[in-house]
């Protein structure tokens, strides 16, 4: 049998493998520094994507290692696996933090929604036959034809075949009012990602607080059912503030997951309210600050206005989370 050749994405370089050799083995004979501690699968420091080709995934590898839900997701290890044709792989983390490939993608408009009075909801699909990998919490830059890119945080879970984002219509923005006004389905969009550092780190076992402002929650939706799905057991407290009832918007979806999930809880607060209603009142931040006095054991992922996220990180923080379990990317407040 011939050498597959296998590509590495991170490093733009291809290696060939023997038959009977793994890709990890080959890549360290070719020179790549590709990440391992074990080399045994029992670790999951090699753990990587499996993009196109197909492997052996071997038999010796701890199954708590490479659960079968990554492996339905493409994840391999590469001390392990033997490539069974040419293959593409990305390597799922460097310097321990996740490594996905940064790609631009040709999408196109499959549905808007306008779910609350200052939100649209879209969905794309995938058109440019690369996959889009990216992990529960980041983002993206979309450019819609004739006008700026702007970033918008995906709010699907990874394994979900059409992309989801959430827009807030800025008064006077260029990109928000279009979205709002003038987005169709069939509309072709640039998708370029995914981007950013508060991502759900599933290796933690200990309690997660969620929180959101707006269209913050996007990241903090991905990452919650993300958790869930992959089956995260510990507690899930998920906030999530708007100024006033017409802005609430994914109410019935975050009701389901709260009905099928004990592990979960979701609190909804309005910072200005109008009318009469039956939810909590008050800036998120504060509302955080008045349910928990110690949040020690915690990670947090905090999403929304750079106002909030200062507020609710000065707040977890002074309640025990350490700076390295406090996630967040504020948003840009571009129009």
């Amino acid at each position: 049998m011939s050498a597959r050749r296998v590509r590495i994405e991170q490093f733009d370089q291809d290696i060939l493998v023997e038959d009977g050799d793994t890709i990890l083995s080959s890549a360290l004979a070719a020179g790549i520094d590709y990440p391992f501690l074990c080399q045994q699968g029992q670790c999951g420091s090699c753990k990587s994507y499996l993009i196109s080709g197909s492997v052996d995934l071997g038999s010796f590898y701890n199954p708590m290692v490479l659960t079968e839900h990554e492996r339905s997701r493409g994840l391999i290890l590469a001390c392990q696996a033997q490539p069974l044709e040419d293959c593409v792989v990305s390597v799922a983390e460097l310097d321990g933090e996740v490594s996905h490939v940064v790609r631009e993608i040709t999408c196109s408009v499959v549905a808007v929604a306008h779910p609350a009075s200052d939100i649209t909801v879209i969905q794309l699909r995938n058109d440019s036959g690369q996959p889009f990998i990216f992990s529960a919490g980041q983002y993206a830059h979309l450019t819609f034809p004739g006008l700026p890119a702007r970033e918008y945080s995906m709010a699907n879970r990874p394994d979900v075949d059409l992309l989801e984002f959430h827009i807030r219509h800025l008064p006077g923005g260029r990109v928000s009012s279009y979205a709002a006004t003038e987005l169709a389905a069939g509309t072709a969009v640039t998708l370029r990602g995914p981007f950013g550092t508060a991502y759900l780190r599933e290796e933690h076992l200990g309690p997660i607080l969620l929180g959101a402002a707006g269209s913050g929650l996007a990241p903090i939706q991905s990452i919650a059912e993300t958790a869930l799905a992959n089956g995260l057991k510990q507690r899930l407290h998920l906030y999530f503030g708007v100024r006033d009832r017409p802005n609430l918007y994914q109410q019935e979806r975050l009701a389901e997951l709260a009905r099928r999930y004990s592990n979960l809880s979701i609190t909804v607060a309005l910072s200005e309210p109008s009318g009469a209603h039956d939810l909590r009142v008050g800036h998120l931040s504060s509302v955080i600050a008045a349910d928990f006095d110690d949040l020690t054991d915690y990670h947090v992922y905090l999403a929304g206005p750079p106002a909030f996220c200062e507020a609710a990180q000065g707040v977890v923080l002074e309640r025990g989370v350490t700076p390295a379990s406090c996630f967040m990317d504020p948003f840009v407040t571009n129009k």
